[in-house]
């Protein structure tokens, strides 16, 4: 009784945070809220059953929607020139389900335990790769950068509106941080910002673009509907090796994304997890959000390691995160039109705080202020240089050629590694 308990309270715990995440992550992705929170509930429900660890929690991430943003524009436009006829709908789920494909491929072929290979130093570059995207892409919606469309309404009010959100969420999630209190740690950080700042926005009736859903409900028709208007029934070779190699960069990052997270977990239960059922899982888990319009995921740090300090003990919490997130939105689907579209880039940009990793940069430039060695240079530019790639090349080619180069490296001139506990905050803080 004691262990449903702690898996019925823990299920409840994470699912306001995989909810808020997920529908902030729809918005990033320019899908749509639903898209983010429906990925929210069908990734914990089928991974509770297929997955290779027993406590974990899947859905959209950080580093998964911001390559996903990428690669779908891509899909898109090399699709739409040779078969201009196929709906962005049906890319989206042809995209989704070969990159589901891809990672039940990954899992059957038994490449999990390549994530081993990959340097912290690649892995630190990345994540503030990923983080510089996603700040890149609230700026430009606030500003109007780069041919982006500004938020609707008044200028001033959508963006102190987003800035005293992240500073409100910041300064909470630094409290909770430095907090010796584990039931500190529980507060949601992203719900209460949420419904703070949309609280504050509706009582002042501020001038600024609200969610727009499309719909007004959500229930068993609505979601059919949603679900049939996914299926692609579109059948040609050519159409699918145009999207193949898109949906390889994109299973690739699926698969580094759970696997580090599957390590961090790994260390704190002191269990190893079964990384190719994982990949598995996550591949089915894909295919399934791909069809009903949801988000591609992964399995996400933040909410597995909230899973492990909640108390979970068995599958069944992972499960009934899925179980609340759906009956979430079933119930309160009508208030998501209530949020400010500036109170979600205020989430993000705290959410792109998180996925950096200062704590590698802060070391690594203390190390080249205080020392003349050719290693911590080296150190420092693998870093960089990753970043560099992953913001204005590609994500996964800057991790590919960067581990590389570090591999070649070792052999002529080795080079350290980050020491995840002191040099690095790994993928810890990835919501």
């Amino acid at each position: 009784m004691k262990t449903f308990i702690n898996d019925l309270l823990a299920g409840l715990s994470v699912s306001f945070v995989a909810l808020s995440l997920g529908a902030a992550f729809g918005v990033l992705s320019e899908v749509g809220a639903y898209s983010g929170m429906i990925a929210a509930a069908i990734y914990p429900l089928v991974t509770s059953f297929l997955g290779g660890s027993r406590i974990q929690c899947a859905g959209p991430t950080g580093p998964m929607t911001t390559v996903f943003i990428v690669l779908f524009a891509g899909t898109v436009d090399a699709v739409t020139q040779i078969f201009p006829e196929i709906s962005p709908l049906h890319i989206f789920s042809s995209l989704l389900g070969l990159t589901g494909l891809f990672l039940i491929l990954f899992g059957l072929f038994r490449l999990g335990k390549l994530v081993e290979y990959v340097p912290r130093l690649v892995l630190s570059g990345f994540m503030n790769g990923v983080a510089c995207l996603i700040w890149l892409s609230q700026l430009k919606r606030l500003f109007g950068w780069g041919g982006s469309t500004a938020f609707e309404g008044g200028f001033y009010q959508n963006v102190l509106l987003a800035f005293f959100t992240m500073l409100f969420a910041l300064v909470l999630g630094t409290f909770i941080k430095k907090s010796q209190k584990w039931y500190v740690e529980l507060i949601p950080v992203v719900l209460i910002s949420l419904v703070l700042f949309s609280a504050i926005a509706g009582w002042y009736q501020l001038d600024v673009q609200l969610v727009d859903l499309g719909f007004n409900h959500f229930n068993v028709d609505r979601f059919l509907d949603i679900a049939s208007s996914h299926v692609p029934s579109f059948v040609n070779f050519q159409y699918w090796w145009v999207i193949a190699p898109f949906a390889l960069n994109l299973a690739v990052v699926a698969a580094l994304d759970t696997l580090l997270t599957s390590l961090i977990i790994d260390r704190m239960i002191a269990k190893k997890s079964q990384r190719n059922r994982e990949l598995v899982a996550q591949g089915v888990a894909t295919i399934t959000s791909g069809l009903v319009g949801g988000l591609p995921g992964a399995q996400a740090t933040e909410r597995s390691v909230l899973m492990v300090h909640e108390g979970a003990q068995t599958r069944l919490a992972n499960f009934l995160v899925g179980v609340f997130v759906i009956s979430f939105l079933a119930l309160f689907i009508d208030y998501v039109e209530l949020i400010p579209m500036a109170v979600f880039a205020g989430i993000l940009m705290k959410v792109g705080y998180d996925v950096f990793d200062w704590t590698s940069l802060v070391v690594l430039f203390k190390k080249v202020w205080n020392t003349t060695s050719l290693q911590v240079f080296i150190q420092l530019l693998l870093v960089l240089g990753t970043m560099l790639m992953t913001v204005f090349v590609d994500l996964a080619m800057a991790v590919f050629v960067f581990t590389l180069l570090f591999w070649i490296l070792q052999k002529y001139f080795p080079v350290a590694d980050l020491v995840m506990e002191t040099e690095s905050e790994g993928m810890s803080d990835e919501p």
